[in-house]
């Protein structure tokens, strides 16, 4: 499955009957499925579009969030420390968090965030 570079949301929708996943980047960027998964890959071809129809339309595009993912594959040549420390972040949350996959809060999200694009690293 492709990798969409923006957080998504995966839950159970009552009222659809169905799981919804979301990417709360791109307003109202929604797909739904009978399983987690599925919803997620209906959510990257939701996405496409999304992107798609907002450069026809000239609109801005959100930059992708700072995933794990992206942290992880930055780790080689990334200081940890000093990222942890500018971030206000201890540094073995950060490598716990990579290592076991858990995702990142929206308040460790915006830091890292932050601090990557400040250094052209997003």
């Amino acid at each position: 499955m492709k990798t969409i570079p923006y957080q998504i949301t995966i839950q159970w929708s009552e009222i659809d009957q169905a799981y919804e996943a979301g990417i709360p980047a791109l307003q109202g960027c929604i797909a739904y499925g009978d399983t987690p998964e599925e919803a997620a890959q209906e959510l990257t071809v939701a996405a496409d579009l999304w992107i798609e129809a907002a450069k026809a339309h000239n609109k801005p595009i959100p930059r992708p969030d700072a995933t794990l993912e992206r942290l992880a594959s930055l780790a080689p040549i990334l200081n940890m420390s000093a990222i942890a420390r500018v971030c206000s972040i201890p540094v073995q949350t950060i490598s716990t968090k990579i290592k076991r996959g858990t995702p990142l809060s929206a308040k460790e999200q915006e830091a890292l965030s932050t601090v990557l694009a400040a250094h052209g690293l997003r």
